[in-house]
């Protein structure tokens, strides 16, 4: 992904399998904080956010990348078969 890419609430994933939501985007970086399935949504719900706010410089947010919706709803149907 660009920095332009970028805005408050986007949605994104690390090479690493993690799913991440921008929380503020700087000059040159930005932060986000990681959606992890196993806690409430209001743990997401911020500012400020009871979660680690990470930041992501120039060479992390080249290496991540967003899911179309189309491959999110083939990755739900896989994780249900093999379930």
């Amino acid at each position: 992904m660009k920095h332009s890419d970028f805005k408050i609430g986007t949605v994104f994933n690390s090479c690493t399998g993690q799913r991440w939501q921008c929380t503020d985007v700087g000059p040159r970086t930005i932060l986000a904080i990681e959606l992890k399935p196993e806690l409430e949504s209001s743990w997401f719900a911020g500012p400020p956010y009871p979660v680690v706010e990470v930041p992501f410089d120039e060479i992390d947010i080249s290496r991540v990348y967003q899911l179309r919706l189309s491959t999110e709803n083939d990755l739900r149907k896989r994780k249900r078969v093999f379930k």
